[in-house]
């Protein structure tokens, strides 16, 4: 959570994510970010899916994501960069195996 090299690329998840610059990423944003997380994490499921069962998969991933802006935003409207910063390690942790 220290190392220059993982900051330096946090900060430069924040200048994407934070699309129109405010300052602050907004629920928009952030879903934006996890829906592509989602199609980089799934692409050979999503390829191989009817456009309707693709469609109904994108859907359960935006409810869970929404689920996730909740918990990460703590209820506000904006996520600052600490916030955003702390949502993404939480992701990562989420995702990399304990015994790693």
């Amino acid at each position: 959570r220290f190392d220059p090299d993982v900051l330096e690329a946090l900060q430069a998840l924040w200048i994407l994510v934070d699309a129109d610059g405010s300052g602050a990423v907004d629920k928009d944003e952030y879903l934006a970010l996890h829906y592509h997380l989602y199609q980089a994490m799934h692409p050979q499921e999503l390829l191989n899916l009817s456009t309707r069962k693709r469609k109904k998969a994108e859907a359960k991933a935006l409810k869970m994501a929404e689920g996730e802006w909740e918990f990460d935003s703590q209820g506000r409207a904006e996520m600052n960069r600490d916030r955003f910063k702390l949502s993404m390690f939480q992701l990562v942790d989420a995702l990399i195996p304990q015994d790693e």
